[in-house]
């Protein structure tokens, strides 16, 4: 199937990949996005109001607190002027040389799910994450991606590293 479906993809691109690898990182219980590269200057104007919007907000952990600006200051970094807070000084000086994107929105608000769609497009698990298609894009097997994992589960499924 993945031969069937590479083959119909490069039919249909007008050019080949260039770059030899990806590297998706995820950091579960890392440092926040809005205390890194995200700024949101309307967090400084709400600071310690509650959040407000459309609907009923659903979480997952009862009700939330007021909203808080991030501990950091931002400024704008490298010849591209990407918004980077204080908290990583020398990692600001390769914003030039790095991706962001800045455009994802979730169907859920609780963290599971959540990393699920950001990862895969899906709210369930079970789905080719970035990793995989960044493998298959550069014309390598949509199985070549690999999960790295700190502890091996009870009863592995799938391909660990270890």
């Amino acid at each position: 199937m993945a031969t069937v479906l590479k083959g119909s993809l490069c039919a249909r691109t007008a050019f080949h990949p260039q770059g030899k690898a990806g590297h998706p990182h995820l950091f579960l219980g890392g440092v926040s996005h809005v205390d890194t590269f995200d700024y949101k200057p309307d967090l400084e104007r709400h600071h310690g109001k509650p959040l407000l919007g459309k609907g009923t907000l659903d979480t997952f952990f009862g009700k939330p607190g007021n909203l808080m600006k991030s501990l950091y200051p931002f400024r704008q970094r490298g010849g591209s002027g990407i918004w980077v807070s204080d908290l990583l000084p020398h990692l600001a000086n390769c914003v030039d040389d790095m991706t962001f994107i800045h455009s994802m929105v979730s169907k859920s608000s609780s963290h599971t799910p959540a990393t699920f769609q950001m990862n895969t497009g899906f709210t369930l698990n079970g789905f080719p994450c970035m990793g995989a298609w960044l493998s298959y894009g550069l014309d390598r097997s949509i199985s070549s991606y690999r999960r790295c994992r700190t502890a091996r589960p009870a009863r592995p499924t799938g391909r660990w590293i270890e």
